[in-house]
């Protein structure tokens, strides 16, 4: 796309790609054919903080009701939201009958929980789901499926416990059958959800092992082994239900699974992006003429290829204009739907409404600011904002785990911090033409994007032809 000028995780095995697991499978004899263990975790860039004391002071989190949030994946000053306990019956039922869920109470196990002869079970995981189905009722909550390593991270925490409860053997701490009374009879079930309070895991989820696996996704993480398949994504949160003593070593690492396979014994439970209210700027004083959602930029002097150019203090967006905001100028009329071809592009996608949008064209962001009763800002004006922000240590890029897109609006906006994102997430527009180029070539603010493996967060100055829809593009408003 450019020339640019600049200023300078989960672990586990490694598996073949290209083969599928059959459609049921038992676990059991899956796990059997691993011989793996999760490796090390990699040593961390000097520059990058690795003690969680150290991270930045960000706003307080907030997650949905029903869930919690997870500190400190993937780097330290990053977080997230995971449902407290796995996805019930009764509350797969009502995706079903919204339409937005497939039946799962006519598959062939005889115990999967929404059988119509379990009507005492409205409290227990949905099990007998396939990741396609799971994938659906976390889009229908608004939510998603967590990653690998999101679940891994949740389960055993930053210290790496042995159990999501501690080094303490499991007993009855979960759900599973070798921890059921002596003498009981007949075949294991699965318990209500959130009834083994004693297996709370470290940041205060339940069920992180046994009663149901649970789907996660693995596009980003990596195993191994000599002979298992690979599925599309994968499942998390063994030993279910019916797993004996003998067994329970065995699954503290992901299995994959093809997304259109499922067992009696698979369920979910979904994660979020963190909601996190963005620091208050600092007061304005009584001349400040810049609304709520913009921050001023002082006067200064931007110095570029050029050489330096003067600039007028101005307002600028404090983030990057988000997919909820340009969704209600496509609902009012005046901007063309954000669609563009790579699976990294926001679009209207559910839990994505506070990421920035990408993959609109130059003419799309100018149109909305326009309609805002902004403009977009020249190449100078962003420059001069992004010095005027303290050096980021850390940001929105793929510098730690691979992310699969952007992340939330002002995720990484720390106290004292004007304007988020300035540098990583996503590239911004200009208004300014590119030197040299034809009138279709624009500028646009450069640098770390959530793609890149960055680990010194720097600016950079790009040029894009005014009808490139990149899933790096994005923009903020000026004034």
């Amino acid at each position: 796309m450019a020339a640019f000028a600049s200023d300078g995780d989960a672990r586990g095995c490694d598996i073949p790609i290209g083969v599928r697991l059959p459609q049921l499978l038992s676990l059991q004899a899956l796990a059997f054919a691993f011989s793996c263990t999760p490796s090390a975790a990699p040593t961390a860039p000097a520059t990058l903080r690795t003690d969680p004391s150290a991270a930045p002071a960000l706003a307080s989190p907030v997650c949905r009701e029903g869930m919690a949030v997870v500190e400190g994946f993937p780097t330290p000053g990053e977080a997230f939201c995971l449902d407290v306990t796995e996805v019930t019956v009764a509350a797969y039922a009502e995706c079903v009958a919204a339409k937005k869920c497939g039946r799962v109470d006519d598959r062939a196990y005889d115990n999967c929980t929404a059988k119509p002869g379990f009507r005492d079970r409205a409290n227990h995981p949905i099990t007998c789901v396939t990741g396609v189905e799971a994938e659906a009722y976390c889009r229908y909550a608004g939510k998603r499926l967590p990653s690998n390593g999101e679940h891994h991270f949740a389960t055993f925490g930053p210290e790496r416990r042995k159990w999501p409860w501690g080094a303490e053997a499991p007993s009855d701490q979960l759900c599973w059958a070798g921890g059921r009374p002596a003498g009981a009879t007949g075949d294991p079930t699965t318990c209500a959800v959130g009834s083994h309070p004693k297996g709370k895991g470290p940041f205060g989820h339940l069920d992180l092992m046994g009663n149901a696996w649970e789907w996660v996704t693995s596009a980003s993480h990596r195993f191994k082994s000599k002979e298992a398949p690979v599925g599309d994504i994968g499942l998390r949160g063994g030993p279910d239900f019916g797993t004996t003593s003998d067994m329970v070593d065995a699954f503290q690492l992901e299995v994959p699974m093809a997304k259109d396979a499922m067992l009696w014994s698979t369920g979910m439970r979904c994660a979020s992006d963190l909601e996190r209210a963005l620091p208050a700027p600092p007061p304005k004083d009584a001349t400040d003429t810049c609304p709520a959602d913009m921050a001023r930029v002082a006067e200064g002097s931007a110095t570029l290829e050029a050489g330096p150019v003067a600039v007028s203090s101005f307002c600028l967006d404090r983030t990057e204009v988000t997919v909820e905001a340009y969704g209600a100028c496509v609902a009012a009329g005046p901007c063309g739907a954000a669609k563009g071809p790579y699976p990294s592009c926001n679009g209207d996608t559910a839990d994505r409404k506070q990421h920035p949008v990408n993959c609109l064209n130059f003419n799309d962001a100018e149109r909305f600011c326009k309609q805002a009763g902004k403009r977009l800002p020249t190449i100078e004006e962003l420059w001069l904002a992004t010095a005027a922000e303290p050096t980021p240590k850390d940001g929105c890029s793929s510098n730690v785990a691979l992310r699969d897109g952007t992340c939330r609006v002002g995720g990484f906006t720390h106290a004292g911090q004007h304007h988020a994102d300035l540098v990583g997430n996503v590239w911004e527009w200009s208004s300014s033409p590119a030197p040299g180029k034809d009138a279709n070539t624009v500028q646009f603010l450069a640098g770390t994007t959530w793609g890149d493996a960055e680990v010194q967060f720097q600016r950079s100055i790009g040029t894009s032809p005014k009808d490139a829809t990149e899933s790096g593009l994005g923009f903020r408003c000026a004034r």
